[in-house]
């Protein structure tokens, strides 16, 4: 009997298989499951990203020093290690163990990009790993049905595995770009004077984004209002119709006023019968942008709640489809259970209409654009109203009711359109007029509709009374960028980042301290721009040079293109820019002041990440300060706080003691000498987010 065995993403994930199986049960970490119709197998779990790609100074130790002259940073071959992290080596080393007994390894990571990486990076790490990879769960669903229907369904794992080669190539590129250009715009800018927290990152994604933040603030700024004038007349009814010619002065629109008559010629009318359907279904940008405006949700937290109704916990199903999607269809599936269920989700949300297209229809049904996800909806398992918190309910009758108004009547309604003449002047106005609200009627934003009694009904070549004025005019400014606009428009139309990344670059260039978010939209800061300043020109600050990245490598998710090829290009450029930038002398960033004195603060290296917050990265750093030279070892991660000191008493601490707190949470055992001359014998560790000496002995 081939021996089967699941990978799964997460602990709840493994768990959610096991129990869509007939007979399950936990031994050591491990489900074992069988089943009638799908047989016998094992379940193990990662937590996430087990590995990393590993850092410079494990390549050479020269690396590990923030100098010039050791960029670039371009390894011969790219290593991983297993990340530092809670019961990671555990894990990794009981799912080595049941892939060595497996004959045949079936993914069931989350059905994306990412979760193919995750699988992936795991699995090259292991002897014959990939080469007992045979198929892929791709679930879109955590009900029991959706991952019985998904265990139905398996996909040839060939069939994926391009979505990993385009995750190596993204990782190994975005490791280049940050590890190399990084530290020359730091260094660099550090060389000129220019000195911040944190440095100047820069990252392949990032930069395109703080880039854009930073050329609208700019037009913003460089916007000059002007002032025109346009014709207006006004009828009886009150309704207004303009001509569009624009008058550069006042005078020459007065003196085209005077002239006008007393009436008008209606030259045109006519009116149209109109339907429109009801919004598209929603993907997560869509999701994100709509959350944004309404209850001021960031980005990040739309993805957690969504994440939240998702997954929910191991023992309980889903109540919304997978999150992480860019697509606005389903596919006839998922469109039959929704159509028997609308009724239901209508008393849910207290929302009722009559089923006025029980029909599938192309803008919301369409299989071959499901490929990978369909849009977000709701699952067949609906929640008690008591079940969901404020914000919970706030981002699941936002997707229940986007989903079921597709069966919704069309909101109907007659365009009227009327031109007048007036002495060779053309006015023109447009109206609708609404037969039938449809689905309008449930939208939480309604646009202003004209009553009957304020559209006009003329016939053409009637004379009619109207009054006529000078109107002036100002050119407005471009809008402020805000979340929701970059999220549902910007970002998408350069095909800058991912539905499953968006969330998450946002949040890093605000806490690299390159933008801030108001009420208004984003504010690059001196930082921000003075790292645009300093990258113009390069392709890293241009959106259409990122567009055209994303492009590819999306295209070697499909199969279609090299990811060592692009890898490879990415190499060719930061060598590029590294020989370009070194020969730069006295560069001058307009937003920043240059700090000429004594006091400065030198990254030496940079040893891996935090054991205290997991997010940033704990930097050797050493410079002159108020009270003279110091040297110390620092978490980036400025909500952190953590650091470890240069000295201990007599014994100075240098980068392997960091490495084994980094590591193992503990330093050897060491000797030094109090102000007293007497000798301790300790070790240093964590305790409470701090470093603290455990005493051994002392003479």
């Amino acid at each position: 009997m081939t021996k089967r065995l699941i990978l799964a993403e997460k602990a709840d994930e493994a768990k959610k298989y096991a129990l869509a199986f007939e007979q399950h049960r936990q031994v050591n970490g491990v489900w074992i499951v069988s089943d009638s119709e799908f047989g016998q197998a094992r379940i193990v779990h990662a937590q996430g990203h087990l590995t990393e790609l590993d850092e410079p100074q494990s390549y050479s130790s020269t690396w590990k020093n923030w100098q010039l002259n050791n960029l670039p940073i371009i390894p011969q071959k790219f290593h991983s290690h297993i990340a530092n992290g809670r019961n990671q080596h555990k894990l990794f080393e009981l799912i080595k163990k049941e892939v060595q007994n497996a004959d045949e390894i079936i993914i069931g990571t989350d059905a994306d990009r990412e979760g193919e990486n995750i699988a992936y990076s795991i699995l090259r790490m292991i002897p014959n790993g990939v080469a007992k990879i045979s198929q892929r769960i791709w679930q879109n669903s955590t009900t029991k049905k959706g991952i019985r229907n998904a265990l139905k369904n398996l996909k040839d794992a060939r069939e994926t595995k391009p979505f990993a080669d385009e995750a190596l190539a993204r990782q190994k590129s975005d490791w280049l770009v940050g590890m190399n250009m990084s530290r020359l715009a730091t260094l660099k800018m550090n060389e000129s004077g220019y000195r911040v927290d944190g440095g100047f990152p820069v990252g392949r994604v990032q930069t395109a984004i703080v880039g854009l933040i930073v050329q609208n603030d700019q037009e913003i700024k460089n916007f000059r209002k002007k002032t025109y004038w346009q014709l207006e007349l006004t009828d009886r009814l009150g309704n207004k119709y303009r001509n569009d010619h624009k008058f550069e002065n006042e005078d020459e629109a007065n003196k085209a006023l005077a002239i006008l008559h007393e009436q008008s010629e209606v030259t045109d009318y006519t009116v149209e019968q109109k339907a429109k359907a009801a919004p598209k279904l929603l993907s997560l940008f869509d999701a994100s942008a709509i959350a944004k405006t309404n209850w001021g949700y960031t980005s990040d937290k739309t993805l957690d709640i969504i994440q939240g109704l998702y997954d929910r916990g191991a023992d309980k199903e889903g109540w919304i489809s997978y999150p992480r999607t860019s697509i606005n269809y389903i596919t006839n599936n998922e469109f039959e259970y929704l159509a028997n269920l609308v009724k239901q989700y209508q008393d849910f949300l207290n929302v009722h209409f009559p089923i006025a297209h029980p029909e599938m229809r192309k803008q919301y049904v369409d299989n071959a654009k499901t490929k990978e996800h369909t849009a977000l909806i709701p699952t067949e398992v609906l929640p008690n109203s008591n079940d969901l918190g404020e914000e919970q309910a706030n981002i699941y009758r936002l997707i229940a009711l986007r989903t079921i108004l597709m069966f919704a009547p069309d909101c109907e309604y007659e365009q009227v359109k009327v031109t007048l003449k007036n002495d060779g002047y053309d006015f023109k106005a447009q109206y609708n007029r609404i037969t039938n609200p449809g689905f309008t009627e449930f939208l939480k934003e309604k646009k202003k509709q004209h009553t009957n009694a304020e559209i006009p009904s003329y016939e053409i070549n009637q004379r009619i009374f109207t009054e006529a004025k000078v109107v002036q005019c100002e050119t407005k400014p471009p809008k402020r960028l805000t979340e929701a606009a970059l999220v549902r428009t910007v970002l998408p139309k350069y095909k800058i980042g991912t539905a499953a990344t968006m969330a998450s670059t946002l949040k890093l260039v605000k806490k690299h301290g390159y933008v801030k978010d108001s009420k208004d939209g984003f504010y690059p800061t001196d930082k921000g721009i003075a790292i645009i300043e300093f990258l113009d020109g390069t392709p890293f600050i241009d959106p259409e040079t990122t567009s055209v990245w994303e492009t590819y490598l999306k295209m070697v998710g499909q199969g279609k293109k090299s990811g060592d090829k692009f890898v490879g290009s990415t190499v060719t450029m930061v060598k590029k820019m590294i020989e370009d930038y070194s020969k730069r002398q006295n560069i001058t960033v307009s937003s920043l002041e240059k700090d000429l004195s004594p006091h400065s603060r030198e990254v030496i290296s940079d040893l891996g990440t935090c054991p205290v917050c997991r997010k940033g990265k704990i930097l050797e750093v050493a410079g002159e300060g108020k009270n003279g030279h110091y040297h110390m070892y620092a978490c980036d991660n400025k909500k952190c706080g953590f650091y470890i000191p240069g000295n201990w008493g007599s014994k100075q601490i240098n980068t392997n003691d960091v490495m084994q707190i980094i590591l193992n949470g503990k330093t050897d055992s060491f000797v030094y000498n109090t102000k007293n001359n007497k000798q301790i014998t300790t070790y240093l560790t964590i305790k409470n987010k701090k470093i603290d000496s455990i005493k051994v002995n002392s003479k």
